[in-house]
């Protein structure tokens, strides 16, 4: 199997600026590998730095020291160290992200939300605009809502609006920040269907989800962030069985 993530001896710190440079770690030496078509659930409880490490994994957080190295068209590239035009082009091309919050500029239509991530990619608005209807349907989202500005929807509206826009094009890596929270059964089941068909088609899945009969639906295997010592608050990965 191709390795699409490896994660080596990864260490971040947060420092509190405005209360005397407080700092506070959150990993230690941490290590990952994720390969092609594998589906990984982080694990553990609230606060410990599971979308952190989404975070981390997208180029929205800056690395204290360690690599993340990302399979990108075919070669092994360092978002830890990579500058802000690869990242943007990684983000492009390799790796997705859905997050627990839509965040959109105000008055765009609800399809033209779906569809942004084709139509940067050079997709024509034919194609775009289909696709983006076919998975707002599969997601329930009633048509008469699709020119409507999705910042006025509900927040399980919203949260599959981010879904469709998520995997609306094909993604080698997807990260995927509790995408059934706050969704009903039947959403949840049309939303597990997408995810283990981007699975099945050799995407690479890092997700956090709380329910643990969806966690074992969806990953290949779980592995639990938990405290690594009590007085550095570093955590570590640990592969539960």
């Amino acid at each position: 199997m191709k390795c699409m993530v490896d994660v080596d001896k990864l260490n971040k710190d947060f420092f509190l600026h405005t209360q005397g440079e407080a700092k506070i770690p959150v990993f230690k030496d941490f290590c990952l590998k994720l390969e092609q078509g594998e589906s990984v659930a982080l694990v553990g409880p609230s606060g410990v730095g599971k979308s952190t490490l989404l975070r981390l994994l997208y180029g929205n957080y800056k690395t204290g020291s360690g690599k993340i190295m990302v399979n990108h068209d075919g070669d092994a590239v360092n978002l830890a160290g990579a500058d802000p035009h690869t990242v943007l082009h990684i983000r492009k091309w390799t790796i997705g992200y859905v997050s627990q919050f839509l965040r959109v500029i105000p008055r765009v239509p609800a399809i033209q939300v779906v569809m942004e991530p084709m139509r940067v990619r050079g997709a024509s608005e034919k194609v775009s605009r289909v696709l983006a209807g076919e998975l707002l349907t599969r997601l329930r989202i009633p048509k008469r809502l699709w020119s409507l500005s999705p910042t006025t929807f509900s927040g399980g509206e919203q949260q599959r609006i981010n879904i469709a826009r998520g995997f609306i094009s094909t993604y080698p890596v997807m990260l995927l920040d509790e995408p059934t929270a706050s969704l009903d059964s039947d959403n949840t089941e049309s939303v597990i269907e997408i995810i283990k068909e981007a699975i099945s088609m050799g995407t690479a899945i890092i997700g956090i989800f709380h329910d643990e009969d969806i966690r074992n639906r969806i990953g290949s295997r779980s592995v639990k962030i938990q405290p690594f010592n009590n007085h550095a608050c570093s955590k570590q990965l640990i592969p539960i069985d």
